[in-house]
């Protein structure tokens, strides 16, 4: 896993890029030039190329976070109960009939630890997932069975990971799967959540955000990915033909992305130039 704070507007500068083997050994130097380019400032100030292409960018006075689970199916992705599913009750339920769709929906199913705590290093003795975690209310939520009371180990587990969070000040709740048969104590429990007012009020820009700052999101994670792609050798600068099928869960058309690769060969042609290196930019 690749991390990366880089973007050309105000919005969600965190991301990363997953299932790339680092082999980079033999680095053009070009590359770590283009790495600079693209992560400079911030937010970094687009190429006049996507500026023609898209338009001046909006800039907001402070960062926002864009997320939008609301397409997400959490069916297959909740774990813990292999018919009830009692995580995946709470989750759309309780959690909704308690703070609203809206506050619900800052809760993220199956959080990694580390994506919770940056710093957190592995450690075999410690779950690296959370049942819920909401950085808007800066709290976990643990659902557990009769396991988290009869088992010593799972008991041992689960006061590591409560003083981690403790440590980091996270607030940690815990919920038996018989206490989710009484809504009135799930409600009780819940009512100890608060909010994180600064991160709350980033989140009403969130609506904000329109068709031209999606580009713009793209943009910057689509040009760092074709970078990692060239500089782990899993695109080569020798390559006449370069095919990129592309999933996209945000409405961004053909053009768009043709755009985005434009600029990332053309900003690759003028580097490879000033260091001599012959590359002539292939047919995608």
């Amino acid at each position: 896993m690749i991390k990366f704070s880089a973007g050309y507007i105000n919005v969600n500068p965190n991301f990363v890029i997953q299932n790339i083997e680092e082999n980079n050994e033999n680095c053009e130097p070009v590359f770590a030039i283009l790495k600079n380019i693209f992560q400079r400032g911030c937010p970094t100030i687009p190429s006049r190329l996507l500026k023609k292409k898209f338009g001046e960018p909006r800039l907001f006075k402070d960062y926002t976070y864009y997320y939008n689970f609301s397409n997400t199916i959490w069916t297959n992705i909740i774990k813990g109960g292999n018919s009830s599913k009692p995580a995946l009750d709470f989750y759309n339920n309780h959690l909704v009939n308690a703070l609203g769709k809206a506050e619900a929906g800052s809760f993220i199913p199956e959080c990694s630890i580390i994506n919770i705590l940056p710093y957190f290093e592995n450690n075999i003795n410690i779950d690296e997932q959370v049942d819920f975690y909401s950085p808007l209310f800066n709290a976990v939520i643990e659902i557990d069975g009769s396991q988290h009371n009869i088992d010593s180990e799972q008991v041992r587990k689960d006061k590591l990971r409560d003083n981690l969070f403790f440590q980091n000040g996270i607030k940690i709740i815990r919920i038996t799967t018989e206490e989710l048969k009484n809504s009135t104590i799930v409600e009780n429990k819940l009512k100890q959540l608060k909010k994180n007012n600064k991160y709350s009020n980033s989140l009403q820009d969130y609506q904000k955000i329109d068709v031209l700052d999606i580009k713009y999101l793209v943009a910057i994670r689509m040009e760092l990915l074709l970078l990692n792609l060239f500089s782990n050798k899993m695109l080569s600068i020798k390559d006449e033909n370069v095919i990129i099928n592309i999933f996209s869960r945000e409405k961004v058309d053909k053009e768009t992305y043709n755009a985005i690769a434009e600029d990332f060969l053309t900003w690759l042609s003028h580097l490879c130039k000033l260091q001599n290196i012959n590359f002539t930019i292939p047919s995608y």
